[in-house]
């Protein structure tokens, strides 16, 4: 079983599972995971940038064939393909293909999952990439709703006090044009 190390609150993304892939026809690996952190977690493939990046990233967009499951106990939490792109990542060493157009789920702390994953297709040149694949976690405020419902919170006031200062200020100039207008000022 491989444990997951704890997400930081101020890192966006950390990996929390990642084993050699070999990209052979045929090939499949099943391993067993927890966290530490109820969040988000994504799957994908990640290499070594031992090539252009336009190669490399042709290559894990348009060429590879790998699916993968995620289950818990006998529920399936997560399932993709690498058919379905699901974007990218990449840094000056490596490049993170995901999995699937969705390749997200919610993962807890007190649950052990299993992650199954078949290579569908033979790709010689990805073989000095040192392929992983990976699960990461994703930034657990803003996915988790703390982070989109005071951002929404925030984004909602302050329209509200635009449009409040909008309605208000013609009140306000009307006012004071009437009080200058009036025949009791003094």
């Amino acid at each position: 079983m491989f444990y997951a190390q704890k997400i930081s609150a101020n890192l966006p993304r950390q990996i929390v599972y990642e084993r050699p892939v070999l990209f052979e026809k045929g090939y499949r690996r099943t391993d067993s995971f927890t966290v530490d952190v109820r969040t988000i977690y994504g799957v994908g493939l990640l290499c070594n940038r031992t090539m252009p990046l336009e190669k490399l990233e042709s290559i894990l967009k348009n060429e590879v064939d790998v699916d993968y499951t995620i289950s818990c106990g006998t529920q399936i939490v997560a399932r993709g393909s690498s058919s379905e792109w699901g974007g990218e990542s990449i840094t000056q060493t490596d490049m993170t293909s995901y999995i699937g157009t969705y390749p997200y789920f919610t993962a807890e702390p007190t649950k052990t999952y299993t992650l199954e994953v078949t290579v569908n297709n033979t790709i010689p040149s990805l073989e000095n990439t040192n392929g992983r694949v990976i699960v990461e976690g994703r930034d657990v405020a803003f996915w988790e709703g703390a982070g989109l419902n005071g951002l929404l919170t925030a984004s909602l006031g302050t329209l509200f006090g635009v449009f409040g200062l909008l309605g208000v200020v013609p009140v306000i100039v009307d006012l004071v044009i009437k009080r200058l207008k009036s025949p009791n000022r003094k």
